[in-house]
Parts: C-alpha cells; structure tokens; sequence
C-alpha cells in the first residue's frame, strides 16, 4: 500500500525497511546486509496502525552461479534507438554496454534491465555484460542495428479508455522509440523510451472521463508519428476473477483492476486482507480458501467503493496435482524452458540444481503447457526440474532435465510451403530457448523465443501479410552465436474451390445429379481466394461467388476453375439426363376369330376318365354352363375316338370358351366347375380358344387328350 511502512524479511531476520512509494517497489537491502542462498525471503507492511500477514509465498534466494552467463536480448535494434532490454540476467546483477557510442549501465531487480543510451548509430555493435557479486561476466556482441523504412509502425493506445485508469497500454511502438503523452486539458506531458513495442504509462493522476489523449511517437529515424487523439471514456466494468477457484488456494488471479486501486478479496461476504493493484492483472495472496465458499471483489476506484455483483464459487481441490514435464533438450543460455503436464490455474516455478534448488523463474498456467521465462540463462551442466502448486497443493518435481553446452548447431529450417498472407512462420529444427528474429526481404519483421524445436515467429502488427515473392528467413541467435536459415520464398495460395448442385430446392451431395430431360438444375459456386474463376463448358468467366440455373438436354459435366497467382483449382459436377422412354410398339393385330357352325367333342383322355364339358357365351355376357359329361371314347382295341362326338351347336354371330374339366383330378380337390377360382390348371384339362359362331361355317372338331 502506498505510504505503508514495508519490511522484508530473509528468513525471519530483517534486511530492508522503507516506506512504499508505489503499489510496488523494488527496495535496497539495509547497509551490510547480504541475502543467503537458500534464503526464504517475505514481506510484512504497516499501515494505518495495522499489519499484514507475512507473505504467504516465500520467495528463494538463488546461490552465486559457479560462472557468470552471457545476457539475452529482448528487444529489436534499430538505427535511432534511444533503450533497449536486456533479459536473463542474475537478479541484482548489473548490465554494462559498451560501444563507439560510449558505455552505458542499467540495474537488474527482476533478472532484466532497461539499458538508456545515446541513440544507436549505424553499424555500431554493442559489447554487452553482467557483472554481479564481484565476478564479470562474457561478452555478447550484439548486432548492428537496422535501419527502420519508413511506415513501418503506427503506434496505438489500447483501447477502452476508461475513466479512473492511472495506466496507459501501448502497443505496435518501435523498438527503442521515444514516447510522449499529451493530456492536454490538465497541462500534463509525460515522456519516456520503449525498450520493446508493448508497454505501460504510469499517469500521474487518473484518467477523466471525455478527456482527450494526444499520442505521439518519435521512431529511431528521428521522425515524428502521431498515433492519434483517443477519447477517454466511462469508468470500467466491475473487476473479475480468471479461471476457477479451488479450495487451499492461496492466491486469488483477478483481472480489469486499474494500477493503484484499492482491491480486497471477500470470503463469504468477510474480507481477507486488501491492497493495491500494480497492475491489470493480479494474483491477490489469501489465507486458503474454503471448498463451497463465495468469493467476490471489493475495490475502491475514483473515490467510490464497491463489491461485484458475481460470486465465484470455491472448488473442491483436486486429490492431487500432476507431476510437470520438462520439455527438451535444454541448452545453455536458454531464455525459457518449456513445462507440460500442468493443471490450468497452477503457479508454475523453474528450479536449478546449480542455483541451490532456488526458482529459475515462475509463471502462471493457463493452459497445460507454459512457456517459464528465466533469470540468470541456463547454465551448462546444470540440472533443471519445475514444480507447480496451487489448491493448496505441490506436486512432485518434474524429471530435471541436463543443459547442455551448445556445440555444433544444426541450422534453423523455414517450413514450407510459405504462403501469401501468412501472418506467422513455421520454424522447425529451432534450438529451445534462442531467440529467432524473421527477415522479411532483409527487412526485420517479427521476433520470438523458441520453446521448444518447432516454433511459430509472427510477423510485427503493423506489416502486411506474406506476400507472393517476398524472401524469407530465420537468424537464430544464443549465447553469441548466431545461425541464418535458408531463404524460402513465399508462394500462392492456392484457391479454394466449392461447386454445388441444388435440384428442386435441396443440396445434392457429391458430384453427380441426375435430372429427367426438361428439368432444371441450379449450380452454386463460392471460391476463395481466386482471381479468375471460369465455368465449363463454354469458358464464361463469372464472379468469385453466384449461381447459375442449367437445363441440359443431354449428360453434360460442368467444371469450375478457379485460379489465384498462376495456381488453379477445380472442380466438377456431372449432370445425367434421363432421357424419355420411347412410344411402345403397336399391339399386334388380334389374331383371326375362329368360326364354327358347332363343335364335335370327342374324349381321349389318356387315363380314360370322364370329362365334363363347359360353355361360356361371351356375347351374352354368360357365366360357365356345365353341357354335361362325356366319358372316354377308346373301343377293345385301345383306339379313339370311337363311337359320335359329344356336338355342341352355336349360335351365328356369338363367340364362345369351351373348357373340358377333368373331375377325378386329386388337385381339383372335388371340384368340377371352371367358374371356381383355381379351376385353370390340373383340373382344366383342356381349353379351346373363343370361337364365333357361324351357320355358314363346318363343325370344329376338339378332342380332349
């Protein structure tokens, strides 16, 4: 709290007393003071009469390291650059920059430093190192700078603005650029170096709502760039808590807090302890929370207080937290080292062998993998392990992992294929830990630490993206050497082509339809990324998305290409036509009627049974008469017929059936009557097609067989 009385405590002895200036504050240690490796170093504050708790996470203080290391470098060196940032550093340990330009010296609090120089002169390479504990450290050379080409950035001002904030965020600012903020309803001018192209503006007092903020940046070519006037608007949504909360946690993430601002954490409704927020982003330390409980957030902003209106409620906490995974291989003078394993929401801390067991580094989990910054770099030959606790819980050390020494490096690869309006390169083969800067036609366009061999460079935010002839390459650098890959150019996207076929108001899948001759098929198409988009057949060129109704009349496949850079995709669709069935052929002519005065039946039924003789008169519309029976005409000698036909006269211009119906037939189940439904067959046993009747016409002789 600001104006409270801080006192920081090296295993309960005490080492420095001061009064907070800030909501934090980086303190000296008391005259003849020395921290002790493996030192449990807290903190207790007074203020108002009252005291806090000591804090509830000891930090660890880190052994002398048996050799000084080479710094690392965060930021993007620039003719005209004015600071820049040196990272992995031993905490405390001071930065010596040395150079035609003059020599220069920064202080390390946190394992970084801010060096302030002249600015940077072309082709001037800096000698840069770390001296701590009496013992200087190797030199790293580090590159000439670039020169920037003119519209490289346009620096903006995080937005909202809101009422109350007593911190600006930029982003998008060169490196080692001159910034300057204009409040100029209250007469106020603040100034200061970027050291990288994200950073934060302390304000002297808070941000008024409808205020208006002038911006301007003054880039490392020494022209001036006003990234605008920005309009401050109303005070800031309530405060929020990131992630869940579980139960034995001891710290509590809040976000959307303003720099300054007085910020409790409340148990059920009972306060644990208050504060003031250094930043956006905090971890609040609590005594351990309780599983079930509510937990909300009280803060004063602009005079007013108030409690938000969610509740976050307690988890239970897990059985037990897993065992980190440290990612390999480790090398000396990496920047970061790579955790796996973790449990979202988890503190995650890098420790070193060689440093006493002491963290490395810490950072917060967001995810199952994170990326852990470390001061000092690593060391060869030592032994790195990490740990992550949270919910009350520390799970066991990760497997530590040896860091080698570097020797012969393999050469950073650019993974193709590149693609035009990529925002980011695939670097594979990278060593985990050194910093790769991408080239962009020789022109400096992005930088990232790898965390591990695979890694992704995003391109800077104000560059456009990848474009079809561009040049790129990867400068790897660790320790003080350095590796290019090769140049890879940036090729076309290829288009992406959908071709659809829609039939009576639905989608057809596939690429075939089939239609009925007369009927209309719709083709919808919707490309991407294509410059020229052509529709077969006929080669008619149409726009890169529509839809087209087609009639074919025979089997027709239509085919779209879309073509993007000299690279061309297609697709196709085959319409089949069902083409009408021909006329059916003309029914044959009926065959001739055949025409009789009268029938002669005789019966030669070769098992010599008696048949019965039916009748049915067409003309007369008449049902089956029975004309009576007729038995079989065989004589001694097994001749037939023998003896008169059974004759049946008929009338002219009639036209009749004759069916002779076998009764003793075992399938006719005793039936003799053709008008029954199953009569044809073994029980017919024999019929005589229609004949007519005519008087003029001889008998028709049938004889039953």
């Amino acid at each position: 709290m600001t104006g409270s009385k801080v006192t920081v405590l090296a295993d309960g002895d005490e080492v420095a007393v001061a009064e907070a200036a800030g909501p934090d504050e980086a303190f000296p240690l008391e005259s003849g003071r020395q921290l002790r490796p493996g030192a449990k170093v807290t903190a207790v504050q007074d203020v108002s009469g009252e005291s806090s708790a000591p804090s509830p996470e000891p930090a660890i203080v880190q052994r002398q390291p048996p050799v000084l290391g080479r710094v690392g470098r965060r930021s993007q060196l620039w003719v005209g650059g004015a600071c820049f940032l040196v990272d992995g550093l031993v905490p405390g340990a001071t930065v010596t920059a040395s150079s035609t330009g003059g020599t220069y010296h920064a202080r390390s609090d946190d394992g970084t430093a801010i060096v302030y120089r002249k600015p940077l002169a072309p082709r001037e390479v800096m000698e840069v190192h770390q001296s701590a504990c009496g013992t200087e450290g190797p030199i790293k050379h580090f590159p000439a700078p670039d020169r920037l080409p003119p519209g490289f950035a346009s620096p903006v001002v995080e937005r909202p603005l809101a009422a109350c904030q007593t911190q600006l965020s930029l982003r998008q600012v060169v490196d080692g650029s001159a910034v300057t903020i204009e409040r100029r309803t209250l007469g106020q001018t603040l100034s200061g170096c970027f050291p990288v192209s994200r950073g934060f503006v302390d304000l002297e007092t808070a941000l008024q709502e409808n205020e208006q903020i002038h911006c301007a940046v003054e880039l490392p070519t020494g022209s001036p760039v006003a990234s605008g006037d920005f309009q401050v608007g109303p005070r800031p949504p309530e405060p929020s808590v990131v992630g869940d909360l579980c139960a034995g946690a001891t710290s509590v993430r809040v976000t959307g807090l303003v720099r300054g601002q007085r910020v409790s954490v409340l148990q059920d409704g009972v306060e644990l302890g208050f504060l003031e927020a250094p930043g956006s982003t905090f971890d609040i330390p609590v005594p351990p929370l309780t599983a079930g409980a509510a937990v909300q957030i009280g803060y004063v902003l602009c005079g007013a207080s108030g409690t938000t209106q969610r509740k976050w409620t307690v988890g239970p906490a897990p059985t037990s937290l897993p065992r980190p995974v440290i990612g390999g291989p480790l090398f000396e003078c990496a920047g970061v080292v790579r955790v796996t394993n973790l449990r979202a929401g988890s503190r995650v801390q890098v420790t070193s062998d060689v440093l006493g067991g002491a963290p490395l580094g810490e950072a917060y989990a967001t995810a199952s993998e994170v990326d852990v910054a470390v001061a000092p770099l690593l060391i060869a030959e030592d032994h790195v392990s990490a740990v992550q606790s949270g919910c009350g819980q520390t799970s066991q050390p990760a497997q530590a992992q040896p860091v080698r020494r570097l020797g012969t490096l393999p050469r950073p690869v650019v993974q193709t294929p590149l693609t035009d309006g990529g925002r980011a390169v695939r670097v594979i083969q990278a060593l985990p830990g050194a910093l790769l800067d991408l080239y962009v036609s020789d022109l400096w366009s992005g930088s990232a630490i790898a965390g591990a061999p695979t890694a992704s460079v995003p391109l800077f935010e104000t560059l456009p993206g990848l474009r079809i002839g561009d040049k790129v390459r990867v400068r790897e650098s660790i320790c003080d050497t350095t590796s290019d890959s090769e140049t890879v150019p940036v090729s076309p996207v290829p288009p992406t082509v959908r071709f659809t076929a829609v039939l009576h108001g639905q989608p057809q899948r596939g690429h075939t339809v089939t239609i009925d001759r007369g009927e209309t098929v719709t083709l919808f198409w919707r490309n991407e990324n294509s410059d020229s988009n052509v529709l077969d057949p006929g080669g008619h060129r149409v726009g890169i998305d529509g839809q087209q109704p087609e009639s074919p009349t025979s089997t027709t496949t239509y085919k779209m290409t879309a073509t993007h850079a000299g690279v061309s995709r297609s697709a196709s669709i085959t319409v089949n036509v069902n083409m009408p069935a021909p006329p059916p052929p003309p029914p044959p002519p009926p065959p001739p009627t055949a025409t009789a005065s009268a029938i002669d039946v005789t019966n030669c039924h070769v098992e010599r049974r008696t048949v019965n003789i039916w009748q049915r008169d067409r003309t007369a519309g008449g049902a089956w008469t029975n004309l009576g029976s007729l038995p079989a005409q065989y004589d001694q000698s097994g001749n037939c017929p023998d003896g008169s036909p059974f004759v049946v006269n008929l009338q002219d211009g009639h036209q009749y059936e004759f069916a002779a119906v076998d009764p003793e037939n075992g399938n006719c189940g005793g039936r003799s009557d053709p008008n029954a439904a199953d009569y044809v067959g073994d029980c017919s046993r024999s019929n005589l097609g229609v004949v007519q009747g005519s008087r003029t016409a001889p008998h028709r002789p049938w004889q039953v067989s």
